[in-house]
C-alpha cells in the first residue's frame, strides 16, 4: 500500500506539471495578487512556491510563510523577529538606526525600517513608532554583542 501512495503522490505532481505546461507556465514566472508575489521557477525548485508578503502596503517584502509564523503575543517579539526577516544578521551587526553612533556605521535602510514600523503598528495599534524604533535599536545592539561574544 505504501508503494501505491508514493506512486499516487508522484502522479499528482506529474499531472500538475502537465497542466502548468499546457497553460504555458514553463520556466520562471511571477504573479501578483493583492500585495503578494508568487515566484515559480523551472525544475525541482520550481515545484515549490515561494510567496512573499508586502509589509503594510510598502514595497518591502518578506516570506509569507515566515511572516505568518511570527509571534504575535508581544510587540517586542514580533518587532525583533520581523527585523530579523527584513535585515540580514550582517546588516544588523554593521548598522544603526541613524548611522551616527560610536565608530562610523551604516544607517539601516530607511524604507525597510519604516515598513517594519508600520507593520508592527498595524498589528499593535497602541504602539508608538518610537517604541518600535527602540526595539530595532536593541536588536542591532544584541546582534553586535553576540558577534563580539562569538555566538
Amino acid at each position: 500500500m505504501r508503494r501505491e501512495d508514493e506512486e499516487g503522490r508522484r502522479g499528482g505532481g506529474e499531472r500538475r506539471r502537465r497542466r502548468e505546461e499546457e497553460r504555458g507556465r514553463g520556466g520562471e514566472e511571477e504573479e501578483t495578487r493583492g500585495g503578494e508575489r508568487t515566484r515559480r521557477g523551472g525544475g525541482e525548485e520550481g515545484r515549490r512556491r515561494e510567496e512573499e508578503h508586502a509589509l503594510a502596503g510598502s514595497t518591502v517584502t518578506v516570506s509569507k510563510r515566515a511572516f505568518l509564523r511570527l509571534h504575535r503575543s508581544h510587540m517586542t517579539l514580533i518587532c525583533q523577529e520581523l527585523a530579523a526577516l527584513v535585515f540580514t544578521k550582517e546588516v544588523l551587526v554593521l548598522s544603526t538606526l541613524t548611522g551616527k553612533v560610536g565608530p562610523p556605521k551604516r544607517q539601516l535602510d530607511v524604507a525597510k525600517v519604516q515598513a517594519t514600523t508600520d507593520a508592527v503598528i498595524q498589528e499593535f495599534p497602541q504602539t508608538s513608532a518610537s517604541d518600535v524604533r527602540a526595539v530595532i535599536r536593541r536588536k542591532c545592539n544584541n546582534e553586535q554583542f553576540n558577534q563580539k561574544k562569538g555566538t
